[in-house]
């Protein structure tokens, strides 16, 4: 969410979405900012990577790791229309 924000414009909003069944939820933060860069695509969640001047490229690294710890992931896309979906699914409990 805080990466959403950071990235989005002035004034855009960003949206979260929330979906379940009955193989788990799946929560979307959607922005409208200027998306993951081609050359970080494939980098994105290794430790240390980042795209922001005073970032530490932790956050994404850490969110990952935590959603599969338990059973989930947590994925980046391009948005159509421009932006970024963050997608974070975790199972239902057992």
């Amino acid at each position: 969410m805080q990466n959403a924000l950071e990235a989005s414009p002035k004034d855009a909003t960003v949206e979260i979405e929330a979906s379940h069944d009955s193989e788990g939820v799946q929560i979307r933060v959607l922005d409208r900012g200027p998306g993951v860069a081609a050359e970080l695509v494939a980098r994105v969640f290794k430790l240390g990577v980042t795209s922001k001047a005073q970032g530490s490229g932790l956050g994404l690294t850490i969110a990952r790791a935590l959603a599969r710890q338990h059973g989930g992931d947590l994925e980046l896309a391009g948005r159509e229309g421009g932006g970024c979906q963050a997608v974070l699914r975790l199972p239902a409990a057992q």
